[in-house]
């Protein structure tokens, strides 16, 4: 039997939060490996990463190396490895009998949408809703983002929020477009199946329902309830390979 895979996931008052390191524990259910999650507060994140290996995933604006989670080490293979796509697409590697995330060789196209997905949802969301973000984190972390990272926790006036809300969903509009590609009945981006892509979106929406349930409810109604679908859909399918969320 396989060995547990570990999960390094961004430790919060409301346990897994973080849009990105729940692609992982989405892909992790998906494919029902078995895993358990190492908590790491942010301020810990780059000593953790040194310390357990795990490579950086970007540079800062002075050459230093960036360190991010999610990251995971498979004791199966003694492979550490960080960023949630890479990671996703180890575990299809390592892991092929188990449903497959990326399907005929379509992990550039996965990465295509991920990457424009961040941009014209996350991108227009995020910031007006930091303030709402970080208050599921310990104060020690609010500090270090305050205090390290220039971290901006101001109220954002409700035009504003509105502005980035109405951006927000031409964004899924077009999301909209990519999944009935395939038909008007289609819930997932690659049509029947679901995909990577569709984690991407999934794990988007959970950070959502997370940090704010009134802007949750807003979002999980657009285009005829189809992301409170989507969102289920998903859910349904990995749900019993997931640990306690």
């Amino acid at each position: 039997m396989a060995q547990e895979i570990l999960l390094y996931d961004i430790q919060s008052k409301v346990g897994a939060y973080s849009a990105i390191t729940w692609r992982v524990r989405y892909a992790l259910g998906y494919k029902r490996l078995p895993f358990r999650t190492v908590w790491v507060e942010i301020p810990d994140i780059p000593d953790v990463c040194l310390r357990i290996g795990a490579p950086p995933t970007s540079t800062y604006p002075d050459g230093s190396p960036c360190h991010t989670l999610p990251v995971i080490h498979d004791p199966n293979t003694n492979r550490t490895i960080a960023d949630s796509l890479t990671i996703a697409a180890y575990l299809d590697a390592a892991y092929p009998a188990a449903p497959a995330l990326f399907q005929h060789s379509s992990l550039g196209l996965h990465k295509a949408f991920q990457d424009t997905f961040h941009c014209i949802f996350m991108g227009a969301i995020t910031h007006p809703l930091r303030r709402k973000t970080f208050a599921v984190m310990d104060a020690r972390t609010v500090d270090y983002l305050v205090q390290e990272r220039g971290l901006e926790l101001a109220e954002v006036p409700a035009a504003e929020m509105a502005r980035a809300m109405a951006k927000a969903e031409e964004g899924m509009g077009w999301v909209q477009t990519c999944i009935t590609a395939n038909g008007g009945d289609a819930v997932f981006v690659a049509g029947a199946a679901l995909s990577y892509s569709d984690l991407v979106i999934a794990s988007s929406l959970k950070w959502l329902s997370k940090a704010s349930e009134e802007d949750w409810k807003v979002v999980s109604g657009w285009h005829d309830g189809r992301w409170g679908k989507l969102l289920r859909a998903v859910e349904g399918q990995v749900i019993d390979g997931i640990e306690t969320m």
